[in-house]
């Protein structure tokens, strides 16, 4: 016998069943926005930390290195008179690859230098709330390590690097999504703002070759070459010294701190060299690694790799540490790791402008004993505690790598339904099994 609803009773039901629904819609978008609003109000804090620099144009560096506020955005619109638009490569020598040149062209039309830093910030604004977007769009990663970094305070305006990882993150999604051809294209773009990703070119490949997808393989090859190219030679034809000098500056860059600092009498050519053939070694040997695992390795390969020339580079400026949360993200090492890289951070920021203060503008202590005890006991063993980490990280990824192969040859879980990434509680489940 059916039950009867009065009208009553099923229009009560029916609003709070609306009502319920709405509630839910409303939790959803709530969790969904919080990490853009996390990271929207860690980019506003970092552009009213560095924007007052833009009061100081007549004694930029003496206020940025004092205020613990400097930023290459500003430095480089005085330095290379931005007013004047002039074009990088072709009327003056600029250190960075082309697309960062083509950024800072564009932008530099600002009427002001206010202006011109607001633009520049909002551009890499939007870049750092990109990538957060695209490692939500890659399973296994931590996007939390990108999106609540206080680097994000100091780093946005200190230089371009996000423009660069924003891309590499886009890259990655659609090379998960095996769309190799858009993500061949974001990687270009990518590696030409920053050299660093490009070794996750090298990652992708070894990918696509243990799937036995050569072809796939051979068109990333062929669009990096033909991308590259296209943007590059123009400039190189039209002023080679001007375009190459990128190259020749970083190559004759004397060591700053660094593994090489670490090591007294050694001129910068042999720096160059031993530098050079431990990054491709260390290259070689994570590359023969990953060949022989049983899972995923682009994340891990390039991940790793880009970790090791960190340590092994010559120069490591602070803003570097962006590219470090990018990989502990994107390998999903456990929060410790992140948590303990923040204070390393922190403090090598810190340390490193206080340095170049006194060693620059803090007279009379600039020749001084006050300049070597900062770079002996301040600088320098957190460069040493630095090196560690980014070893110890690279060690973990590794035998995460080990640790999810072994686990995929004892269950043959298609990679379909693998997890990306074990957690620790897995690995050390594993290891003491």
């Amino acid at each position: 016998m059916g039950v009867i609803v009065g009208p009553r009773r099923f229009a009560s039901f029916i609003s709070r069943h609306v009502r319920v629904s709405r509630l839910r819609w409303l939790c959803t978008v709530a969790i969904a926005a919080l990490p853009f609003l996390v990271t929207t109000t860690l980019l506003i804090i970092g552009y009213l930390f560095h924007a007052p620099g833009t009061a100081h144009a007549a004694d930029y560096q003496a206020y940025g290195f004092r205020a613990l506020n400097y930023s290459d955005i500003i430095w480089l619109y005085l330095r290379d008179q931005a007013t004047v638009h002039l074009r990088p490569f072709l009327d003056y020598r600029l250190e960075y690859p082309p697309l960062t040149g083509g950024l800072i062209y564009a932008l530099g039309f600002a009427r002001d230098l206010r202006l011109y830093f607001a633009l520049t910030y909002g551009v890499l604004s939007v870049c750092a709330l990109v990538t957060v977007a695209a490692l939500n769009g890659l399973p296994g990663t931590k996007r939390w390590y990108v999106t609540a970094t206080p680097a994000l305070i100091l780093y946005t305006g200190l230089n371009w690097d996000l423009a660069a990882i924003a891309m590499l993150a886009l890259a990655l999604v659609a090379y998960d999504r095996r769309r190799d051809g858009w993500g061949t294209v974001a990687l270009v773009l990518a590696i030409w703002l920053k050299l660093f990703p490009i070794v996750f070119l090298l990652s992708i490949v070894i990918e696509r070759l243990r799937e036995r997808r050569f072809r796939a393989a051979g068109t990333i090859v062929g669009i990096f070459i033909g991308g590259s190219l296209a943007l590059n030679l123009p400039l190189a034809r039209a002023n080679l010294a001007g375009w190459g000098y990128f190259f020749t500056f970083n190559a004759g860059r004397p060591a700053e701190p660094s593994l090489w600092t670490l090591i007294p009498s050694l001129g910068n050519a042999r720096i160059d060299g031993i530098s050079l053939g431990l990054l491709v070694f260390g290259t070689l040997v994570l590359t023969a690694f990953a060949a022989r695992a049983k899972c995923p390795v682009t994340l891990p390969l390039g991940g790793a790799t880009l970790l090791w020339w960190l340590g092994i580079n010559k120069v490591y400026s602070p803003q570097y540490g962006l590219w470090v949360y990018l990989v502990l993200a994107l390998v999903g090492l456990p929060s410790g790791w992140w948590r303990g890289f923040i204070l390393l951070d922190l403090a090598y920021y810190y340390a490193s402008f206080q340095i170049l203060y006194t060693a620059s503008f803090a007279a009379p202590y600039s020749t001084g004993p006050l300049t070597s005890w900062q770079a002996t006991y301040l600088l320098e063993p957190l460069v040493a505690v630095r090196l560690v980490l980014l070893l110890a990280m690279i060690g973990w990824v590794i035998g995460d790598t080990w640790i999810r192969s072994a686990e995929r040859s004892a269950t043959r879980v298609p990679p379909s339904r693998q997890a990306p990434f074990a957690t620790i509680t897995r690995a050390w489940s594993l290891l003491t099994s």
